[in-house]
C-alpha cells in the first residue's frame, strides 16, 4: 500500500497523551500535538543531529526565544501608545531582523516611521536592502549594531542610600544643599541682612529665633556682584567681624569688573573657591548681576540655576541668592508685603528655590519712614512648616555705624476706627483731668468732640475689657466715676 506524500499523517499511535485533530478545508486532519508529545517529537530530532549542529541549534533558539518574549512584551505596549526614541529603534532592529509582529505606526515619530513603513512593505529577506534605501548611514548603524539591552530604572528604596537627608542651615528658613532666594526691594537692607547672616555664622551659636546654627565657627563665601566692597568693607570692621573667616569675591577686584556665572571660567573659579574654603554659607548678592544674560526667561537662567544648585548640593551648604522685586518700592505704593511672584525674573528662580524669605518695610504709624521697621518671612517652603517672621531694624550704634537687631515682626499700622479713637480720646481727657469723672460729663464732652453715645459707651467697654478704664464704684450707682487703672 503506498502513502500519499502530499497527505498530513494521524499522531503516531501510543505517543503521549491523546492529541486532539481538526479537520481543514480540503477534508484532511490536522495534527495538533500536545506538549508532551511535542517534547518527544523534539528530542528525538535532537538525537539525529551532530554535535555542531545540536550546539547551533540550540544556541539559535535561545537567541529566538529571547527575542519571542521580547516581541511579546512590546507588543503590549505599542498600540497606538507612546515609546521613546530607544524603544521604536528596537522595534526597527526586531523586524529588519525578521521579526513579525504587529504595531501601530503612530507609536513612531519621524524618521523612524518611515523606515517601519518601509520594513513592513518589504519582502521576506530583503529588510536590509530596502532599509537602506530609505534610512542615512547614522540610522542604519543604529538599527543595525543595536545590542537590545533592556534598560535599568531604579526604584526609591534602591535609591536611599544615594539621596541626601534633609538638612537644615537654619531650621524651616534656609537648607542646606539647596538654594535659598533671598528677595526684597530696594532700599529694605537686603545686603546688610545677607552680611547679618555671614556674622551669625562666624560668631554666633544660634539665630535669633534660638535655632542652632549649623557648622557655628566655619567660614563663608559672599561672592559681591554689584561692587560693594567698601561697604562690605565698612560693616565687617565696624561689626568686628573675624575677617579671617570672611572670604570675599567682589567684582570690584575683578579686571574686567564683572562676575559671570554664563562663563565656564567663573564657575571654575567657584568650585575652586569652594574646593578651597569649605564655607557652611554662600551669598551671591545679587543673581541679577551674575550672569550676562537676562533673568526673564527660562531659558535664560535654568542653567545657571542648575549649576548653583549642584555646587550647593555637591558640597552641602547653604546657598543664598539675594534678588531684587519687580516693582517699586513699597514705601511709595503703599503695598508693603510681599509675596513670591513679586521677585524680579523668571518663575524658574522662584520654582528653583526650595525656600524663598522675603524681606520689607513695614509701616508702624500713620506717615511711611523709609527707615523704619522691616520684617523677615519665608514666603515658600518646599521641606517643612513656615515658620513664624522675625522683625528687625537698621539702627546706628554710637559711633554712627548702622547694625541690624533682631526682634519680633512688626504689626503694621491701620487706620483706627472711630471706636479706636474715641478709646483714646477718653483716656486723654482722663489723664488730662487727673481725677475720675462722671460718665454722663464724659458723654457730653465726647459728644462736642463729635463722638456718638452708641461710640462713647462701645470705646468704655473695650477699655474695661483691656483692663485700661474701672469703675470707682457699681456702673448703676449714681456716684459711679470712671477712672484710669
Amino acid at each position: 500500500m503506498t502513502t500519499d506524500p502530499h497527505k498530513k499523517q494521524d499522531a503516531p499511535a501510543g505517543t503521549g497523551a491523546p492529541s486532539e485533530a481538526k479537520v481543514n478545508h480540503n477534508g484532511q486532519s490536522d495534527y495538533t500535538p500536545n506538549p508532551e508529545d511535542a517534547k518527544e517529537h523534539f528530542e528525538k530530532y535532537l538525537q539525529v543531529l551532530t554535535p555542531e549542529m545540536r550546539a547551533s541549534f540550540e544556541r539559535f533558539n535561545q537567541d529566538e526565544i529571547r527575542k519571542a518574549l521580547r516581541k511579546k512584551e512590546l507588543t503590549e505596549y505599542t498600540r497606538g501608545k507612546m515609546l521613546s526614541k530607544r524603544q521604536q529603534i528596537e522595534l526597527l532592529t526586531l523586524r529588519a531582523r525578521g521579526g513579525f509582529f504587529e504595531v501601530d505606526d503612530k507609536s513612531f515619530s519621524e524618521p523612524w516611521r518611515k523606515y517601519w513603513q518601509a520594513l513592513q512593505n518589504a519582502a521576506p529577506g530583503k529588510e536590509t536592502e530596502v532599509l537602506k534605501a530609505v534610512a542615512s548611514e547614522d540610522h542604519l548603524k543604529r538599527i543595525f549594531q543595536n545590542s537590545l539591552e533592556d534598560p535599568t530604572f531604579s526604584t526609591l528604596a534602591e535609591l536611599q542610600a544615594e539621596i541626601k537627608d534633609v538638612s537644615w542651615y537654619w531650621d524651616y528658613r534656609i537648607p542646606n544643599g539647596k538654594i535659598t532666594v533671598l528677595g526684597g526691594e530696594s532700599g529694605v537692607s537686603k545686603s546688610m541682612l545677607a552680611q547679618r547672616i555671614c556674622y551669625m555664622q562666624i560668631h554666633e551659636s544660634k539665630f535669633p529665633d534660638g535655632a542652632q546654627i549649623c557648622k557655628a565657627g566655619a567660614p563663608v563665601l559672599y561672592v559681591d556682584c554689584e561692587g560693594f566692597a567698601a561697604g562690605i568693607k565698612m560693616r565687617a570692621n565696624a561689626w568686628g567681624m573675624d575677617l579671617s573667616k570672611f572670604y570675599l569675591w567682589s567684582v570690584d577686584l575683578e579686571s574686567d569688573g564683572f562676575i559671570n556665572f554664563s562663563n565656564p571660567v567663573f564657575r571654575d573659579e567657584l568650585i575652586e573657591r569652594v574646593n578651597y574654603i569649605k564655607p557652611a554659607l554662600v551669598i551671591v548678592d545679587s543673581f541679577g548681576n551674575a550672569s550676562e544674560g537676562g533673568q526673564d526667561k527660562v531659558e535664560d537662567v535654568r542653567d545657571l540655576l542648575n549649576f548653583l544648585n549642584k555646587v550647593a548640593y555637591d558640597h552641602d551648604l547653604a546657598l543664598i541668592l539675594v534678588a531684587h522685586t519687580r516693582k517699586p518700592p513699597a514705601i511709595f505704593t503703599g503695598k508693603g508685603e510681599i509675596n513670591q511672584d513679586d521677585i524680579r525674573g523668571s518663575g524658574h528662580v522662584v520654582a528653583m528655590a526650595r525656600s524663598v524669605i522675603g524681606v520689607w518695610l513695614v509701616q508702624t504709624g500713620s506717615e511711611p519712614d523709609p527707615n523704619g521697621p522691616r520684617v523677615m518671612a519665608v514666603l515658600k517652603s518646599n521641606f517643612g512648616r513656615k515658620p513664624k517672621p522675625i522683625g528687625y531694624e537698621v539702627l546706628n550704634d554710637a559711633n554712627d555705624n548702622p547694625r541690624i537687631f533682631f526682634g519680633d515682626a512688626p504689626k503694621p499700622y491701620k487706620e483706627p476706627t472711630k471706636m479706636e479713637l474715641c478709646a483714646d480720646w477718653i483716656l486723654d481727657v482722663l489723664a488730662e483731668a487727673g481725677k475720675p469723672m462722671q460718665p454722663k460729663e464724659l458723654e457730653a464732652l465726647a459728644y462736642q468732640a463729635g463722638f456718638k453715645r452708641d461710640t462713647f459707651y462701645a470705646a468704655h467697654r473695650a477699655l474695661e475689657k483691656d483692663r485700661r478704664l474701672m469703675d470707682t464704684h457699681g456702673n448703676k450707682d449714681p456716684d459711679n466715676k470712671w477712672a484710669l487703672v
